[in-house]
């Protein structure tokens, strides 16, 4: 079996040395938690970037979408069309038309 002694002297030596070190331990142990908390910081920066450039890519096709529609429902020939058939509409003569000048 080992000895008591021996094993007594280890941790003695060991205790000197941590003592020893505390120092470097400590800024180590420091720089590892600052490590981590900014590696977990940039993480969270990342996924919240890739959300945001994610909803941008749904905002700009939807946009897209909505100026297609703007298009097609301005077109001067949908509108005559509209007007004709849904309100009975129809175009007026030159002689039904009537001026008025401003100053």
């Amino acid at each position: 079996m080992y000895d008591n002694g021996i094993h007594k002297v280890a941790i003695a030596d060991l205790l000197v040395a941590i003592k020893r070190y505390k120092v470097s331990i400590l800024i180590s142990t420091i720089s590892l938690i600052g490590l981590i908390s900014y590696n977990h910081y940039i993480f969270r920066v990342e996924s919240e970037l890739y959300n945001l450039n994610k909803q941008k890519s749904l905002l700009i096709s939807e946009n897209f979408q909505l100026k297609k529609k703007i298009s097609e429902i301005s077109n001067p020939e949908r509108i005559s069309s509209v007007a004709k058939q849904e309100l009975g509409m129809i175009n007026a003569r030159y002689e039904q038309v009537k001026f008025i000048e401003t100053k």
